[in-house]
């Protein structure tokens, strides 16, 4: 996911209507910009629709081939993905937040599913004969197979199991389909679709074949199969492998299941390809709640003797069920694993009344292990509890501002010592000077962003085109000239992107110099009609 936007609010879909063309421009480079407002006003964006809560948006939108583009309201952060090539912000997403805030009366919103919801409530209301019959006409026929399998004898399952295993080994010797990573995941995802549902009568065979599936996966990785270099395409877990062992592992007996997980969590600590990273984490999903007590005495008595991420998934597992004394246990392992862990301990010891517990713990993993300690949130609230202890706080500040010179690290020190900033600006410019001018904007002091933009010639591009544009009516003769450096800079090249940069330097110029705009506009510009790609 790519975070868009921070400080976002709480709901998406009020956010993504307020959101202008001019907010999304400062946010993306020109040509991403550009290109995705062409598949915005083709009419390629389709099927839109907000989730229940209007926490995530997602839509199609049509080019060379159909993609997926997912928005999402992460703890106040608007993320998002899409499922094309391309890394980072691309015109599909563009296209969508433009369609989202420009025809937000076409986008539906989903009802919500959950127990209890209105159709839940609606739906227990119908004769159970009108709902087997809506199943039998629209249910996925993998859904009605897992229907079937669940009712299978144990000679039936056996047969649908040899079948299967068969037929995956088989995909294993295929060299042709090996180097087509996405026939390869649809033929897997067909073989393995076969045994949904015979989790319980599968038990004994079901875990070798899924140890199987890893191993011939890895080995095709080492020898360059799955890999489509010409689309650069990759070969993913089928969705029916993810779930098949998420489900396999819920039936198995609770000693049976740990022991598969210690297992699993040692087959994929030992391979090297981040296709199997689907398949971590499924403890958090593997237990019912009666089996919770026993996991947390089992980590409890073994936490050492686990791997570092299975200690970590049974820890927040169990967390509710932990005393302060036993988290402390677990963190005091963990906090050199991750800054998260120092974290989660330091704040562990802020409710106890023990800030100065936390402080020489993180002052002494400064020292100790700067690698996981020195994070900007572990700096950020350790200035934060000195300053509330009544500790020094001068050699603190000009470390934090020399480790992460950020502008949330000067605010954090403005708010500590008002007034008394100025020698850490003066780092911060040293060390990160577009921080510098991110903090004086967010601060107002505009006139003394303008003077440091005039004064370092070190500030990236991306900010003086950012400050200029948001701020060219406040600096009219400024910002005029410039983006007439823009322009001059951009004409000897050919090429969309720069004729983009051209177009949009000067709609700034003509917002507070038209004549000059139209003086330096017969030039060549990007045309509209070109088909989508």
């Amino acid at each position: 996911m790519n975070t868009l936007f921070t400080n976002a609010g709480k709901d998406l879909k009020s956010l993504l209507e307020s959101l202008q063309p001019a907010d999304l421009q400062l946010e993306v480079d020109s040509a991403t910009y550009f290109k995705g407002q062409q598949y915005y006003d083709w009419g390629l964006v389709g099927n839109a629709a907000y989730n229940f809560d209007k926490s995530e948006l997602s839509a199609h939108v049509a080019g060379s081939r159909d993609y997926t583009v997912r928005i999402a309201l992460q703890q106040d952060e608007v993320q998002a993905s899409c499922n094309c090539p391309v890394e980072g912000v691309c015109k599909h997403m563009v296209a969508t937040l433009l369609y989202a805030s420009q025809e937000a009366g076409a986008i539906e919103i989903g009802e919500s599913r959950s127990k209890g919801s209105a159709l839940y409530k609606q739906l227990l209301e119908l004769p159970r004969e009108e709902l087997v019959e809506r199943l039998l006409a629209y249910a996925p026929d993998e859904f009605l197979l897992e229907i079937h399998n669940r009712h299978a004898s144990d000679a039936e399952a056996q047969v649908t199991y040899t079948k299967a295993e068969a037929g995956i080994r088989k995909l294993f010797t295929n060299t042709e389909l090996l180097y087509s990573p996405q026939d390869f995941t649809e033929a897997l995802h067909k073989q393995v679709s076969r045994l949904a549902g015979l989790e319980q009568q599968l038990q004994e065979e079901l875990g070798p074949l899924i140890f199987y599936i890893i191993r011939k996966v890895e080995e095709a990785f080492d020898k360059g199969y799955l890999y489509d270099d010409e689309e650069e395409m990759s070969f993913e877990l089928p969705d029916a492998f993810i779930s098949l062992v998420e489900h396999y592992i819920r039936v198995l007996p609770y000693a049976d299941k740990t022991r598969f997980l210690k297992k699993l969590d040692d087959a994929l600590s030992d391979t090297a390809y981040e296709v199997f990273e689907s398949l971590a984490g499924l403890s958090q999903e593997s237990f019912e709640e009666g089996e919770l007590p026993a996991v947390k005495d089992m980590l409890l008595k073994d936490y050492r003797d686990l791997s570092v991420p299975l200690t970590e998934e049974y820890y927040v597992l169990v967390r509710p069920l932990l005393s302060d004394a036993e988290k402390e246990q677990i963190l005091l392992y963990l906090k050199d694993m991750d800054s998260g862990w120092v974290l989660e301990l330091a704040y562990l010891y802020k409710e106890q009344g023990a800030a100065g517990k936390a402080i020489d713990m993180i002052r002494s993993g400064l020292h100790q292990n700067p690698a996981i300690f020195s994070d900007e949130q572990v700096y950020l609230l350790y200035l934060e509890l000195l300053g509330k202890a009544g500790g020094e706080l001068a050699p603190a500040f000009e470390e934090a501002i020399t480790e992460y010179p950020s502008s949330s690290m000067l605010e954090k020190i403005s708010s500590l010592r008002p007034g008394q900033t100025a020698d850490y600006e003066r780092l911060l410019e040293q060390h990160n000077p577009q921080a510098l001018l991110v903090y004086l904007e967010k601060a107002g002091r505009l006139e003394e962003g303008l003077q440091l933009l005039q004064r370092n010639d070190r500030i990236w591009d991306h900010y003086r085109w950012v400050f200029f544009k948001k701020h060219i009516q406040d600096f009219p003769e400024e910002g005029v000239a410039y983006f007439s450096q823009v322009i001059e800079g951009n004409l000897p090249h050919t090429g969309n992107p720069h004729y983009y940069k051209i177009v949009e330097a000067l709609k700034q110029i003509q917002l507070v110099d038209p004549p000059q705009a139209t003086a330096l506009a017969p030039i060549s510009a990007p045309t509209t009609s070109a088909a989508p790609t």
